[in-house]
């Protein structure tokens, strides 16, 4: 241990002039001494860690030191000098000097402290002389590696003692009978996307027809090799002293794999070379294998979760329709009223005739003193419901204040959600290809968000979300489809890309079924107190005119022909009644149709990645287990052929696997 005392403080400097010029021209060789009291250091000896510096001019060195090889080459061939390993074969009982060299800017560090280590030796087979050397006056320190009578390998670790940030440089050491190995082989640097330390070389003889090559071997399904290595890390080489028959036969091939896993784990990334594995007696050879990223497996059922925004962005005609029934949210009362007038047949338009000054031009803030009426008992019917149907059990009267508008409904429909299970039946070919025989897709539910009444926590994205599984209102109860993909890695992750493909997908039936199924529910009734639940425009419009209790007895045009004749004059129950039941069935499909009538083109929606879709394999077992993340979700390309003009609803989706 050095016992360091005060510091001497002092420069020696040897100023050597060069050439001519002037004093502020010449070029100095500068020796800096940075002097300590030490009485571990004797008298003329350089301090350790001390740089001896050339200052030309006024370019002082700035270069972190660099830890490098001596050796130019190993003992397979292979370059030493600038790599991170370097090889060396010994015989039984041999030893080796092992020597690296210290430098900044190109000059030598001395007296700087070198770790030496032993690694992943499971034979002990070495013995390294000291633990701890120091560099010389050219910055080289050397140790002796000594190795007993056993076939193995294992490596040495040097590190320079304090800078953590120079890399270590690892010998790799192999002992075999003879000093000498026919074949050696180790791994390219690994740059691909997972994180690898342990590697595995296997030998397949190759036949007088040169079989098996590299393209008829299954790295899933590899047969017998001739030969195999211990599992070694990946810095260190796969070292074959003895091939079976070489001496008699004097030259082999050997189609070479290589695996490579994290620790004990599957095989994550493999190499095959059936083109540099001959060998020949009293010859050596070195062959250095380039890793490439197995993909886990796809092959199973995903649930995926996709998001439309199926409002934002409508072409206008499209849009018009789409708010006309959204309308309905936002004043029921004045919009049943309007759809008196609006769905057409004589009996209707004569009701219409008592209800507006205008009828031509219906206006629902210019009634009649019957359409006054009418108006209020309808109100008062509205009202009736929404207390009825209101979550908030201890006021429901808080339901009567919420004043329900079009932009309501339409960030609802903004997060539109459907359901659905893609299958894929066999792993992607060697280029990443999957044709549409093997991509299944099933779209079977559809999803919206209501929170009214759920109290939902902020951060909480799970809470207020109804599924409704597909079928009626002009959809099928589910929607198949196959497709293209292509698997691959980019940016060290795995991928896909979903080609575009056709789904007969309508959009006008789909947010005419969200409406009718979901959204009435929700605001009239869903059936969770006894009363039928509020699930078409028919059931709609009959609760409207005469409250949810006349959907049980179906006499809800009976009770509003009764409640308006009591309160008018000059209209008979007969005339209301029928007008009730007409509007009831031509009003209900006067707003489907306005819909539904959008979809004039069959397998109109056309579906796609917008760019590939990142893959997990979360647990790293080598099978994909996600289609990118809740938080991080993957881009549909979509484009919708509606009202005859394309449109293109933003979409996102997850999935994960079944």
């Amino acid at each position: 241990m050095m016992k360091r005392a005060s510091l001497l403080s002092g420069l020696v400097m040897l100023l050597a002039s060069c050439g001519g010029g002037t004093p502020g021209s010449q070029v100095q060789e500068v020796v800096v001494i940075d002097a300590l009291m030490d009485s571990d250091v004797p008298p003329g000896e350089t301090p350790i860690g001390d740089i001896v510096q050339h200052d030309l001019s006024d370019n002082a060195c700035s270069e972190k030191p660099v830890l490098g090889f001596v050796e130019e080459t190993g003992d397979t061939d292979k370059p030493c000098k600038g790599q991170p390993v370097c090889d060396a074969i010994l015989n039984y009982n041999g030893d080796k000097t092992l020597s690296v060299q210290l430098t900044q800017c190109g000059v030598g560090v001395v007296q700087q402290q070198i770790d030496w280590k032993i690694m992943n030796d499971k034979l002990s087979l070495g013995t390294l002389d000291a633990e701890h050397t120091y560099t010389d006056q050219n910055g080289v320190a050397a140790n002796r590696v000594r190795v007993k009578d056993k076939i193995g390998q294992f490596q040495v670790q040097i590190c320079v003692q304090g800078m953590p940030d120079v890399p270590c440089l690892y010998y790799n050491i192999a002992v075999t009978p003879k000093g000498i190995a026919p074949l050696t082989v180790g791994f390219a640097q690994y740059t691909g996307m997972y994180l690898l330390d342990m590697g595995k070389v296997l030998l397949f003889k190759q036949d007088k027809t040169s079989k098996p090559r590299c393209s008829d071997l299954n790295i899933s399904n590899l047969p017998t090799a001739t030969l195999s290595s211990p599992d070694i890390s990946l810095t260190q080489t796969a070292v074959f002293s003895e091939l079976p028959d070489l001496e008699t036969e004097g030259s082999q091939t050997y189609t070479i794999v290589g695996l490579a896993r994290q620790g004990t784990g599957p095989v994550q990334a493999y190499a095959c070379n059936d083109t540099d594995g001959r060998v020949e007696w009293g010859g050596k050879k070195y062959v250095e294998l380039e890793l490439i990223d197995l993909l886990p497996s796809l092959k199973g059922s995903y649930d995926i979760t996709s998001t439309f925004d199926l409002v934002s962005g409508l072409p206008p005609n499209v849009a018009n329709v789409v708010y006309a029934i959204i309308g309905f949210f936002q004043n029921p009362t004045a919009q049943l009223m309007l759809l008196i007038c609006k769905a057409g047949g004589q009996s209707l338009e004569d009701f219409c005739g008592y209800l507006f000054t205008d009828p031509q031009n219906p206006d629902i803030h210019q009634l009649t003193s019957t359409g006054d009426i009418v108006f209020q008992i309808l109100n008062a019917i509205l009202i009736g419901i929404l207390q009825q149907n209101c979550p908030y059990e201890q006021d429901p009267t808080l339901c009567t204040k919420i004043y329900w508008t079009g932009k309501d409904v339409s960030e609802i429909l903004t997060k539109f959600q459907l359901l659905s299970t893609f299958t894929f039946s066999q792993e992607p070919d060697k280029d990443g290809y999957l044709p549409s025989s093997a991509c299944f897709e099933r779209w079977h539910t559809l999803r919206i968000r209501w929170t009214l009444g759920l109290d939902c926590p902020p951060d909480d994205d799970t809470c207020g979300w109804r599924n409704i599984p597909l079928g009626g209102s002009g959809l099928p109860d589910v929607i198949t489809g196959n497709f293209e993909a292509n698997v691959s890695v980019q940016k060290a992750q795995v991928v896909m890309d979903i080609k575009p493909h056709t789904l007969l997908l309508k959009y006008g039936a789909l947010v005419n079924f969200a409406i009718e199924k979901l959204l009435l529910p929700q605001m009239f009734g869903d059936g969770s107190d006894g009363l039928p639940a509020v699930d078409s425009y028919e059931a709609m419009i009959g609760s409207l005119l005469a409250g949810r209790e006349c959907l049980v007895t179906n006499d809800c045009c009976s009770r509003f022909a009764e409640q308006v004749t009591q309160q008018t004059f000059g209209l008979t129950k007969n005339f209301v009644e029928g007008a009730c039941q007409a509007l009831i069935q031509t009003g209900a499909q006067y707003l489907r149709q306005q819909l539904t009538s959008l979809d004039t083109e069959t397998g109109n929606f056309t579906i796609g990645t917008k760019e590939p879709c990142t893959l997990y394999d979360t647990n790293k077992d080598m099978k994909i287990d996600a289609f990118g993340k809740k938080d991080s979700q993957c881009l549909w390309d979509a484009r919708l052929l509606v009202g005859g003009t394309t449109y293109s609803p933003n979409g996102t989706f997850y999935g994960k696997a079944k």
